[in-house]
């Protein structure tokens, strides 16, 4: 065997090798929300109390995306909620961050085998409370909010593709969240709320 063609052996599998990268997975970083406001509750703290669990069943597959419902609401909590003083008490409570996986009915036979289709859907939820207790320890102000998101999954999504789907999910579930968790604080829990 020639000396030249033992020598072009490594460069050729080096080269087969960089055509065969797979892309590394994208960065994603927690969804925050300090750009906003603070909501600024005339409270001497904020009690974050978590008291969602996953189904044990797997049924719920959140712990698959990169940034979680439940991981997203915390930090919107620490983002948003501001104790300004007083002597009332707040507890913002998270009772569901969860997000189901659905499977989706495909085409049979060749035909599917050819065909591009939504075969997975995601259904997530969210679900928490802020309220706010006196210096008696009688709830005052209640705001419970629960926004929901669906998407549906080609089959021929990449592991990268179904990422971002997921991340863009989770932010676009927290916007909504944020929202209507605003309003209502903001229309019901005067004298407890800074202009």
């Amino acid at each position: 065997m020639p000396v030249r063609f033992l020598l072009a052996v490594p460069f050729v599998c080096a080269l087969l090798l960089a055509g065969c990268t797979v892309p590394s997975p994208p960065d994603f970083g927690p969804i925050r929300f300090t750009d906003r406001p603070q909501l600024k509750l005339a409270v001497d703290s904020v009690d974050l109390r978590d008291t969602y669990e996953p189904a044990p069943d797997g049924f719920d597959v959140e712990r698959n995306f990169p940034v979680t419902p439940q991981a997203a609401a915390e930090d919107w909590a620490h983002d948003r909620l501001s104790p300004a003083g007083g002597p009332a008490h707040a507890i913002f409570s998270i009772t569901e961050a969860s997000v189901a996986e659905i499977d989706l009915p495909r085409t049979g036979g060749i035909a599917g085998i050819f065909t591009t289709e939504p075969t997975k859907r995601y259904d997530m939820k969210l679900a928490a409370s802020l309220e706010i207790d006196n210096d008696a320890g009688l709830a005052v102000r209640n705001a419970t909010v629960t926004a929901v998101r669906s998407q549906s999954v080609l089959n021929s999504a990449s592991p990268n593709q179904r990422e971002q789907i997921y991340y863009d999910m989770t932010k676009q579930l927290m916007a909504d969240f944020d929202a209507k968790m605003e309003s209502d604080v903001r229309a019901t829990f005067l004298p407890y709320i800074q202009p």
